[in-house]
């Protein structure tokens, strides 16, 4: 999930770099240009491709058929461990290939663990636990 999240904080990065750079090159073009936007546009085709709409997370609540804590009692239950066992617990809702799922990680000692949760049937879909000594 970090690499996730760094891939998604790099994509913003290069998005935003891109849009400025448009948007220096658009103040440099002559107003009559069939190429020109307007920086009063609110919202350009490139902007609304980038950016991810804020109500994409919602409707992922709406369509899941089982709860974030019934997806974390699944994996805590088939890791063998309990809610007071565990540190650095972190669950997002996803969609993967038209699959919703919930990434759930934690840590427990010294081991991290990861599962993919099928959000709609509550199936174990990937588990991964890596033991650092």
């Amino acid at each position: 999930m970090k690499n996730k999240f760094l891939r998604n904080l790099s994509l913003l990065a290069l998005s935003l770099i891109l849009v400025i750079s448009l948007s220096a090159c658009g103040s440099n073009m002559d107003n009559n240009s069939d190429n020109y936007v307007s920086s009063n546009d609110s919202e350009t085709p490139l902007e609304s491709e980038l950016m991810p709409s804020q109500n994409n997370n919602s409707s992922l609540n709406e369509t899941a058929k089982i709860t974030k804590e019934e997806a974390k009692k699944i994996a805590l239950k088939d890791a063998g461990v309990t809610e007071n066992e565990i540190r650095d617990f972190e669950i997002e809702l996803d969609r993967d290939n038209d699959i919703l799922k919930y990434e759930i990680s934690f840590e427990k000692g010294n081991d991290d663990y990861d599962y993919d949760i099928d959000a709609n049937t509550g199936k174990i879909i990937n588990k991964e636990k890596d033991i650092n000594d």
